[in-house]
């Protein structure tokens, strides 16, 4: 489905379902544009010689141009227990926003890991929404890489005024499970939290394995493109 991304972390107070937050269904799209959309199916090789995408179903796709438009995953700088990965979350999608909704279908004690912008704008959407918040990171204050440190002050004040609990200059250390299925959160200083579920908001990073697979040369800030947006292989695009 198409849907406005910037949505994702604001739609929660709003009492947005999932299907509320899609405007335009594949179909709709695809007939808009005029163009062929597969949903529910990944590119799992490119061959840049024959100039042929195989296909998470087992079909191959021919193509003469290609633009690679693979955009970035969630990076979660902490290893989460696979036992309790079902509540640990990131949004970057719908399937993402779908997956976080259903775990908020009453009050919840949410921790949020990271105070950048997307943590930020949750934190407030879902202390709007009824949810009990506490945002850990480890800078100083909220928004560093947009604020200066006395508008970051300024708006950790607001943020603990209005409810929302701050653990800021503190990183996480230890994720454990109770007796009483409550997660455990222990800090680098020995701070402990209990909470219900956890959001890590703690950024992207850009998915260029299926270039660097091809031979495309890529980056750690993504795959590499001259001022046309070429790549180091003739007809592809990124």
């Amino acid at each position: 489905d198409d849907y406005s991304k910037p949505l994702l972390s604001t739609g929660f107070a709003k009492r947005l379902s999932p299907d509320k937050l899609a405007q335009r269904s594949a179909e709709a799209l695809a007939d808009e544009l005029n163009a062929q959309i597969v949903t529910h199916t990944h590119v799992t090789q490119l061959d840049v010689d024959n100039h042929v995408l195989q296909l998470s179903s087992g079909a191959t796709l021919g193509y003469d141009e290609l633009v690679l438009a693979t955009g970035a995953a969630p990076h979660t700088p902490f290893r989460i227990p696979s036992e309790l990965a079902e509540r640990c979350f990131t949004v970057n999608d719908l399937d993402d926003y779908r997956r976080l909704h259903g775990a908020l279908n009453q009050p919840t004690r949410v921790a949020i890991i990271g105070a950048g912008l997307v943590g930020c704008e949750f934190a407030n959407d879902l202390h709007a929404g009824g949810h009990q918040v506490t945002v850990i990171a480890p800078e100083s204050t909220p928004l560093p890489r947009l604020l200066p440190e006395r508008l970051g002050s300024a708006l950790a004040d607001t943020f603990q005024e209005a409810g929302i609990r701050l653990a800021l200059g503190r990183t996480l250390e230890t994720l454990s499970q109770d007796a009483d299925n409550a997660l455990t959160l222990q800090l680098d200083n020995g701070e402990r939290h209990t909470v219900d579920i956890i959001l890590f908001a703690t950024g992207l990073a850009p998915r260029t394995q299926l270039a660097k697979a091809a031979g495309l040369s890529v980056s750690p800030s993504g795959i590499q493109v001259d001022r046309q947006l070429r790549t180091n292989q003739p007809h592809i695009y990124a």
